[in-house]
């Protein structure tokens, strides 16, 4: 009997364990739906709505985040689609999944347009969003629609053509988030004061006609506030109406907010340029960044009809807008989605209903959620065709013979120029071969006319545009941003930065600003009478940068160019290090210097050259090689921070970078005659015996230096002809998708938000909230690192990330303990960074001494260190890190992994431990004091925004990943943070493992896709903060070491939106493929699928080779993209595509624009070092195959496998996972079935049984475990045998294991050892990783016992 039960149970272990590894190997099959293992319920049905789709990636972008109220966070845990989403399988691959608004617009100096909207409504109309803003210093404007000035003019036939135009651009226009404005056919937005001119305008300001006074002051508010200091989302909706005498009515949250009646009645002609996100002063152009819309909009509907406001109230909240969706079939190529399984686009067809964006196109059937893409319209889900442009690449032209230049002429290689418009640019984030010293550059341009009409001083056009003498209008051609080289001495600078960030270490500019105007500017061009007009005026900035560093790095020089003309120009310029003369040539001749300013000192004449100073900047100053170049912007940080003022409106061509200062005039004037290719060029002046200096890099735009987007056709990137290869990436600014969390209502229930995937969640702050860590308990005293990631599109606030003050507790400005230690490690202003450590923030520059006094006593003739001159607020997510040592003072600032300030700070001093660490707000005393506005939470300083140097300094915006180390992170380390963070590591990388007593992650490496963040356990990490909570009011310290930070007011807990890249090399996500390019036609498609006849190795880079139905004993396709790193390859120039055969034109993916969805943690990483720094590592996985030879080995390989008995086949696993679903289920049954007989036995023997499990089966299991104690170690014997050990078997081994229970002793065990061996019983010896409960003995007498710690 003893052996037949022991027999049965043996058998129920056996199949138990088979039956489990079965579950573990193969899917259970229900009919022809397989669901993978481990999937809730609700995951099913959340993978049966899911389907696996197309993939987009993006190499330097990953995350991008938008608010989730706390009020929904258990609403965010259902994962549900609606009729027009379509939720992807990122969920089960670590994927974040939109909510039921899916996604937004996020708006910053950017738009969205529509250049003839044929049916925009003409007697009435209505206009809706939802919007979320907190920018409380623009004007900004979400929609303007502007006409043609004639098709008014029968309207307004006696006025000037000036307002006619002015009445023509402002024929519809929704203003200023503030205080909200809706106004048609008005000339003005406002006038003050306005004067009555009776009918039918009666006033001349639009604004007048709200409220009693909207014409006299604007303290006054007259319309409803918008903005939300919160970040919470409000509806806005705008009605007007030609039949109700044009009344004009705003709704907030569908209460009436404001009204005008206009006598606006004038029909809107049909036709015009419909722009949201900024205010057109001409057709279709001429923005102002100060009007510009930083606001995130969702749901956006225009009516034609004047909608009531219970009409409002009833469809706003609404997912479906109170219409029936109704399924599209009007666009043929759909079809081949919906082959994929994937849900069809809906469309809401309502009679007046005009055009309807929800912005969901991140999740429509073109793409996949679970990957990063590009989009370059909005759908019109009204089914009327009304799709808004969001951007789209600078185009290719053809090259016309300039009119004035009489002997120019075209070289026999067809050549092209590249068109841009205001928000197109070229870019190489990461140019190398720069030259550091002497340069030339050229280019030909080609930019509109600008004339004069009316009276003379009133008004300019350049082209179609109209503006004011006094516009600050610029034609940006070349931007190259870099930084200085210093000696990694911070000592011996002089009170200036060791390394200084250079946004303007070349740039080359053309303005239309009218500074020779004594009225406007009196004095300030004295000495250059002779200059008639600054209009057309060509300015170069050499190695600068004018908002650092105080006026150290201030170098720039203006030229009386005088182009004010429509035709082709050629353009040189050149730079010579040694006396820093700077020369300028306009087609082929040289142009008379007016204006400049040389290390900060501000000079003027009629010709400089003639001048003791000379036409002089920045002589023996130099820049590092490596930066980012950009074509048509200027940059305000690495590669980015653009604006619509600094834009180009024009065309390139033949653009080239010499390594050397060209000053031959023959060489000059050959150059100016003629646009050649370079190699025509060489050949023109060879003949002459003249020559070039050394190539830095060449752009010749013609179609065969141009690769096209597979999915666009669009070009995206032109080919550098030198041996760089610094090929540059088309783009445009246009608004970013980020995750909606708009409150929309579903079935009269609230619809579930996003959910959150590997990455978890963010924080947003604002003055509305307070983090804070009270008593910082060991706090880094003599060297530190703080490492961070943040987004924000704050122009205006100077935000502080991290304020830690250690001063007295409390304290006011009578007691002198206000501000004592109260910026003991400060990082200020995230719009021009600064650092301040015990009280050290560096030398003030003269201007803020003029402005505000040497009230700190800080002002040093020297030089100023007090701010960086670079920021991070222009809406991208950006890591950012500051380091400090106190032996020699050295502080870094890091942004994106490069450096890019280096000062000293605080030189021999320590950092007390135990003070107050506040995140997002400036501490003036310990705790409080904050400079804020009026309405902040918290104790404020009353100076705020009065006297105080700085004025408001609330972080607005997100951060996350927020690190503090007791040590100096290496360059490399933090790249290296980088790459973890943003999960780039492949799962196969060893080099990071988590600790093995982590539950969460036991059995995943940090820095993957599925688990990005870096090890909580990392030597020297004092504070990790991941603000993956998701709810409550504290983000916790995941290092353990209790420093977590208490929430004071309602968090906004931020959804992280989790995204593969595809392209990057790494496999990862949802991706079918990743072969390390987006091509189409070498077996992984753009959107990272594997194509039809090929297969692909599940490797990080994938091998793609073709598959039956192709050539088995063909060779891999020759386009496919080799993986970067590859031997003999730079890594930043990986081949990702050939065009015509030609194995030296590559793209790389390090030069792709950012995605239209915005993305998270940054921005422009890409991890190449840089000169006068460390070595940066590999932005991508090293290459797991040598050569060609091992790369066809491993496709044979794989071939074999495939054929194999044990392969698994793709077109197979369908049939295995039904087979293991058979076996799973055999397996089951047979356990039931024995489990049932061996109850039935026990019941009917149980007088037999329990007798012998108690006396016979228990002592036996006792003596087998005494026995397996014996081949351990004597201590940890002693933790696992308790009292079964005897003393003589312990006292045995302990001569075989004598040295080794030192490891296992628990004085000695380390924290990763003791958690991993819990004590199993209790009794003697060890006394450790458990607790002592009083258990009463037989006696009755309490006595410790051992028992684990759960």
């Amino acid at each position: 009997m003893r052996r037949m039960l022991m027999m049965l149970m043996l058998v129920i272990l056996t199949l138990t364990a088979v039956s489990s590894s079965f579950s573990s190997v193969f899917v259970c099959v229900s009919g022809e739906e397989l669901v993978s293992p481990g999937l809730s319920s609700s995951g099913v049905q959340q993978q049966q709505q899911q389907s696996s789709t197309t993939k987009m990636r993006h190499l330097h972008h990953r995350r991008n985040l938008m608010e989730s109220s706390p009020s929904s966070s258990s609403s965010r845990r259902t994962t549900t689609g609606t009729a027009t989403s379509n939720p992807s399988s990122s969920s089960s691959s670590g994927g974040s999944i939109p909510g039921v608004a899916g996604y937004a617009l996020q708006f910053a100096d950017n738009y969205a347009a529509i250049p003839e909207f044929s049916n925009f409504p003409s007697t009435a109309l209505t206009f809706e969003t939802w919007v979320q803003s907190t920018d409380i210093c623009s004007e900004s404007t979400v929609l303007s629609y502007a006409v043609d000035p004639s098709e008014i003019k029968s309207h307004h036939k006696d006025e000037s053509e000036f307002l006619l135009e002015s009445r023509a651009y402002n024929n519809f226009v929704i203003f200023n988030l503030r205080e909200l404005i809706a106004c048609h056919d008005f000339v003005w937005m406002w006038k003050i004061p306005d004067t009555y001119v009776g009918p039918p305008d009666y006033w001349g300001g639009c604004r007048t006609f709200y409220g009693e006074k909207g014409g006299e002051t604007l303290s006054s508010r007259v319309s409803q506030n918008y903005v939300d200091r919160t970040g919470a989302w409000h509806h806005l909706a705008v009605t007007w109406d030609a039949a109700s005498n044009g009344t004009t009515s705003v709704y907030y949250d569908g209460l009436l907010a404001g009204y005008a009646v206009t006598g606006r009645t004038n029909p809107i002609p049909p036709g015009g340029t419909l722009i949201i996100g900024n205010d057109q002063d001409c057709l279709g152009g001429c923005f102002d960044e100060s009007q510009a819309l930083y606001a995130a909009l969702d749901e956006v509907r225009i009516w034609n009809v004047a909608r009531s406001q219970p009409e409002i109230l009833a469809s706003m909240r609404d997912v479906n807008s109170g219409i029936t969706p109704e399924e599209d079939n009007s666009d043929k190529t759909s079809g081949a989605f919906r082959q994929g399984g994937i849900a069809p686009r809906y469309v809401y067809k309502h009679p007046n209903l005009i055009a309807y964006w929800k912005f969901d196109e991140p999740n429509d059937e073109q793409s996949n959620g679970a990957v990063w893409g590009h989009h370059s319209k909005a759908h019109d889900y009204s089914g009327n065709g009304n799709h808004l442009l969001l951007g789209a690449p600078p185009t290719l032209s053809k090259l016309e013979r300039p009119v004035s230049n009489s002997v120019f002429k075209l070289g026999e290689k067809p050549l092209g120029a590249l068109d841009f418009h205001r928000r197109q640019y070229a870019i190489n984030y990461d140019f190398q071969g720069m030259p550091e010293g002497d340069i030339t550059i050229e280019f030909w341009a080609k930019t509109d006319a600008v004339t004069s009409s009316e009276s003379p001083g009133t008004k300019l056009h350049k082209g179609a545009t109209v503006m004011a003498p006094d516009s600050e209008r610029y034609d940006e051609f070349i931007s190259f941003s870099a930084r200085s080289i210093g000696d990694s001495d911070v000592s011996n600078d002089e009170g200036y930065a060791d390394v200084a960030y250079l946004d303007d270490a070349i740039v080359i500019e053309k303005y239309y600003k009218e500074f020779q105007d004594p009225n406007a500017w009196p004095g300030l061009l004295d000495n250059a009478e002779g200059i008639k007009s600054t209009i057309g005026a060509m300015s170069v900035h050499i190695n600068a940068n004018r908002e650092g560093n105080g006026k150290a790095n201030d170098h720039w020089i203006d030229f009386a160019t005088d182009w004010i003309d429509n035709d082709w120009h050629h353009v040189l310029v050149s730079w010579r290090r040694s006396d820093g003369e700077t020369r300028l040539y306009l087609d082929g001749k040289e142009q008379t210097a007016f204006w400049k300013s040389d290390f900060g000192k501000v000079s003027n004449a009629n010709n400089l050259a003639e001048t003791p100073d000379g036409s002089t900047i920045g002589a023996g100053t130099s820049r590092s090689s490596k930066g980012s170049l950009v074509l048509g912007k200027q940059q305000e940080c690495h590669g980015g921070c653009f604006t619509s003022t600094y834009s180009l409106d024009g065309s390139l061509a033949n653009v080239r970078f010499y390594d050397g200062a060209i000053r031959s005039e023959e060489v000059i004037q050959t150059l100016a005659k003629s646009i050649t290719s370079l190699e025509e060029m060489h050949d023109t002046l060879s003949q002459k015996g003249l020559g070039l200096p050394p190539i830095a890099a060449v752009y010749e735009f013609s179609e065969e230096n141009t690769h096209r987007d597979a999915d666009t056709k669009e070009p995206d990137t032109v080919r550098d002809l030198g041996e760089h290869r610094n090929h540059l990436a088309l783009g445009s600014t246009s608004a970013n998708y980020v995750l909606s969390t708009v409150p929309l209502m579903r079935d009269g229930r609230i619809a579930p938000g996003p959910r959150a995937g590997a990455a978890g969640y963010a924080l947003m702050l604002n003055d509305q909230q307070v983090a804070l860590v009270s008593e910082f308990k060991g706090f880094p005293s003599k060297a530190i690192t703080v490492e961070f990631w943040m987004s924000s599109t704050d122009r205006c606030r100077e935000g502080v990330p991290f304020s830690y003050a250690t001063g007295p507790w409390g304290g006011t400005a009578g007691s002198g303990a206000k501000h004592e230690n109260d910026n003991s490690f400060l990082i200020f202003d995230y719009t021009n960074f600064g650092i301040s450590v015990m009280e050290d923030e560096g030398h003030q520059d003269s201007l803020m001494i003029e402005n505000f006094g040497d009230i700190f006593g800080m002002r040093s003739e020297a030089g100023s260190d007090w701010r960086s001159g670079v920021g991070a607020t222009d809406g991208s997510f950006h890591h950012i890190a500051v380091t400090w040592e106190s032996e020699a003072g050295a502080t870094n600032l890091y942004i994106d992994g490069r450096l890019a300030w280096r000062v000293q700070r605080a030189k021999g001093a320590s950092i007390p431990d135990g003070g107050t660490l506040v995140i997002g707000r400036e501490q003036d005393c310990r705790g409080g004091c904050f400079d804020s506005a009026r309405g902040a939470t918290g104790l404020l300083d009353e100076d705020t925004a009065t006297t105080d140097i700085h004025g408001i300094q609330d972080f607005y915006g997100i951060i996350e990943e927020l690190r503090v180390w007791d040590r100096v992170l290496t360059q490399q380390e933090l790249r290296a943070n980088i790459q973890s963070d943003q999960g780039l590591l492949p799962d196969d990388d060893d080099r990071d493992r988590p600790d093995r007593s982590s539950r969460r992650s036991s059995s995943r490496r940090f820095g993957t896709f599925s688990n990005p963040g870096v090890n909580p356990k990392s030597p020297g990490l004092k504070a990790y903060y991941k603000f993956d909570e998701g709810e409550g009011y504290v983000a916790r310290d995941a290092t353990g070491n209790g420093n977590d930070i208490i929430l004071t007011e309602t968090p906004s807990w931020i959804v992280t939106d989790w995204k593969s890249l595809c392209g990057d090399g790494i496999l990862q996500g949802a991706e079918e493929c990743d072969d390390n390019n987006k091509d189409d036609g070498d077996g992984c498609d753009h959107l990272c699928r594997v194509e039809s006849g090929w297969q692909c190795s599940k490797t990080s880079p994938s091998i793609c080779f073709q598959g039956e139905g192709g050539n088995e004993e063909e060779s891999p396709s020759s386009s496919t993209a080799p993986a970067r790193g590859v031997e003999g390859e730079s890594s930043s120039s990986t081949t990702a595509a050939t065009t015509e055969g030609d194995s030296s034109w590559s793209t790389d993916a390090t030069v792709r624009p950012p995605p239209r969805e915005s993305s998270f943690r940054s921005s422009f990483f890409r991890g190449e070092g840089e000169e006068g720094g460390e070595e940066g590592v590999d932005s991508a996985p090293k290459p797991w195959y040598n050569s060609e030879k091992d790369r066809d080995q491993i496709i044979r390989a794989f071939r074999e496998a495939e054929d194999g008995e044990g392969g698994h086949h793709h077109r197979h696993n369908h049939d295995h996972r039904r087979g293991g679903g058979i076996l799973h289920a055999i397996g089951w049954t047979m356990v039931v079935v024995v489990s049932v007989l061996l109850i039935s036995l026990l019941v009917m023997r149980r007088r037999t049984i329990v007798p012998w499990i108690r006396d016979d089966f228990m002592p036996w299991l006792g003596r087998g475990w005494s026995r397996a104690t014996d081949l351990l170690p004597p201590a940890l014997a002693r933790r696992v045998g308790g009292g079964m050990s005897s003393s003589r078997r312990l006292s045995r081994n302990s001569a075989r294991y004598q040295g080794l229970d030192d490891d296992f002793n628990m004085h000695g065990m380390g924290a990763e050892h003791e958690e991993s061996i819990l004590p199993l019983g209790g009794g003697g010896g060890g006394g450790g990783g458990g607790r002592s409960l009083p258990i009463v003995s037989s006696g009755g007498n309490p006595s410790p016992v051992q028992q684990p710690l759960l």
